[in-house]
């Protein structure tokens, strides 16, 4: 099984296209270099489009806004996705397995965990300190994406999320649809 390489560590990947007529700031590598920030994101060229690559949606976010501000309003972003690969030795499919870290108040102790059951992740530790609870656990990227805008939604903004790379990991038939799409639409 091969070693992930340096850009599988940014998971979380997003297209960009001009919105009108073709942007030549969009066609500059040594612009969209300047603009990425090696640790969190970066901004490249993947044929003839733009993609984002990103650590974390925070992450995603940022690059979003700083492209705006290069660009102005002139870009259409496609869904977000999670990288795969194709493990050449097995043919297996390999996706991203994040780490995730909720804290929150205890009274939203239930919804949380439900809707991380919704999301197929598996809570491997739960404390719980005074007023608050901590959750720890792991679940696919893809199943993750939109997650902590909707822990902050729920919480009302009192929660933080944090998560980030823990693994790659083999696709099996049972995982979930989330996952099998971002599979499929990385095949493309």
């Amino acid at each position: 099984m091969r070693s992930p390489n340096r850009l599988d560590l940014l998971a979380l990947r997003q297209g960009l296209r001009p919105a009108s007529a073709d942007l030549p700031a969009l066609h500059d590598p040594g612009l969209l270099a300047s603009l990425s920030r090696s640790d969190s994101f970066q901004i490249g060229r993947h044929g003839s489009a733009v993609e984002i690559r990103a650590a974390t949606e925070l992450a995603l976010a940022q690059a979003r806004l700083v492209l705006q501000q290069a660009c102005g309003e002139q870009l259409d972003f496609g869904d977000a996705f999670a990288h795969t690969w194709v493990d050449p030795v097995s043919g297996l499919t390999m996706a991203p397995v994040m780490f995730l870290r909720i804290d929150a108040p205890k009274v939203h102790a239930h919804a949380l965990l439900e809707r991380l059951k919704e999301r197929g992740a598996v809570v491997q530790r739960t404390d719980i300190e005074r007023k608050r609870i901590v959750l720890r656990g792991e679940a696919w990227l893809a199943d993750l994406i939109g997650f902590g805008r909707d822990v902050l939604e729920l919480t009302d903004g009192s929660a933080q999320v944090l998560s980030w790379l823990l693994r790659y990991d083999a696709l099996r038939a049972t995982d979930r649809a989330g996952q099998a799409r971002s599979a499929q639409e990385a095949d493309a």
